[in-house]
């Protein structure tokens, strides 16, 4: 596929994970569907994230950074000198636009968040806006300002770096659930394109082995699938769960199949398979071919992240939800699906008996009906390539 006239684009996606890795996996769907059609060179400059390989990228290597316990950046790799490591990555950022001169230069999240690098992304706008590239914010569902993001007039700041760096804004939403202005009330500030895409959602593709591996783990049993993040609110879920399937007749013979999350350090491991002893429950680490397990399962109890939510709508597996009330955009996103009658609602301080309840409701209920636009890759592509428009006046 081209652009409108008829020729390839080269498109540069930076994406950069400090902490979680739910912005990171978001992105790389659209590099993937863009990369079927285009020349896309993805930033890869955090901790490793396993995927599903996609050749037809083109790398661009950063020395890796993260947040510190105490929220500062920090190396993966231990050198101390995070100063030359930045100054590091700015400069070989800069020389990625030089040299591939891209079309379109896709950023993940900044200037919404993640001011802590305008150090080496605003050197390398400047250099592609001078270019004549196109440059694209690439925003998910909920705006959620962290703690990194304290000023006073943080609207004010957000619309300045926009109105003056970039060419369109990209809300990955479905507007029938939800548009920008419920989340960022200044909109009628922002004076470029904004294109709401519809959710980025992970599809689920061929994977020969999966359903042989998905049976010889389970003895195919029927099994609920848990799964959460590594912060201490999915854990915290997670020993709720799992203490409720140790009680007599609660599993109704089903499996559950403890999904830990990416990077889990081992001490947290080994306790969970302590937890895990005794019931019928298999813990798994994490795992590349999740879609297909949430695919196969019964029913899924978890949080409520973007691709969470993305994959459960994806696959329609019945669900419970538990939002982690200290991420703003959980308990939105978690509230308005359970509007639509998509998921059943549970709080971990809950008892057994109300989570046995909550289960009763979610399986009773079936696969998710739904018209939710799931296709937010390939319409983001779609934009790219019908030219964007920098608005006059």
């Amino acid at each position: 596929m081209m652009d409108k006239n008829n020729r390839y684009l080269r498109i540069l996606i930076y994406a950069q994970h400090l902490s979680g890795v739910g912005h990171y996996v978001r992105t790389f769907e659209i590099a993937r569907a863009l990369a079927s059609h285009h020349e896309v060179y993805w930033v890869e400059g955090g901790r490793p994230v396993p995927h599903a390989p996609c050749s037809a990228l083109r790398i661009v290597e950063l020395p890796r950074i993260q947040r510190d316990p105490d929220g500062g950046l920090c190396g993966v790799e231990p050198d101390g000198d995070i100063k030359a490591r930045m100054d590091r990555r700015a400069a070989l950022l800069l020389e990625a636009v030089d040299r591939i001169r891209p079309d379109a230069f896709l950023i993940e999240y900044f200037p919404f968040s993640k001011w802590e690098l305008g150090g080496e992304l605003l050197p390398a706008i400047n250099a592609a806006r001078a270019q004549g590239t196109k440059v694209l914010c690439s925003l998910r569902d909920v705006v959620r300002k962290t703690r990194f993001e304290v000023a006073d007039n943080y609207s004010e700041k957000v619309i300045d770096l926009l109105n003056h760096h970039f060419d369109a804004l990209f809300v990955h939403a479905d507007p029938t659930l939800t548009r920008l202005g419920e989340h960022f009330p200044d909109v009628p500030g922002i004076k470029l394109p904004i294109h709401h895409t519809g959710l980025v959602s992970e599809k689920l593709e061929p994977s020969p082995g999966t359903a042989g591996d998905i049976a010889e783990i389970t003895a195919g049993q029927p099994f609920v699938i848990v799964s959460a993040g590594g912060g201490a609110g999915g854990q915290r879920l997670m020993t709720r769960v799992i203490g409720a399937w140790q009680k007599p007749g609660f599993a109704d013979g089903r499996l559950l199949v403890v999904c830990a999350g990416l990077g889990w350090p081992e001490t947290l491991m080994k306790n969970l398979a302590a937890q895990c002893a005794g019931g019928n429950i298999v813990l798994l680490p994490f795992r590349e071919d999740f879609l297909h397990w949430l695919a196969a399962a019964d029913l899924s109890i978890s949080q409520c992240g973007y691709n969470t939510a993305a994959n459960l709508l994806e696959t329609r597996t019945p669900a419970i939800v538990c939002p982690n009330m200290d991420m703003s955009d959980q308990p939105f996103r978690a509230r308005r699906l359970a509007e639509l009658g998509l998921v059943e609602l549970f709080d971990p301080d809950d008892g057994a008996d109300r989570l046995l309840d909550a289960i009763g409701r979610a399986l009773s209920r079936g696969r998710s009906a739904h018209a939710i636009d799931l296709d937010g890759a390939a319409q983001t592509g779609k934009v790219i390539e019908g030219g964007v428009q920098i608005p006059t006046g």
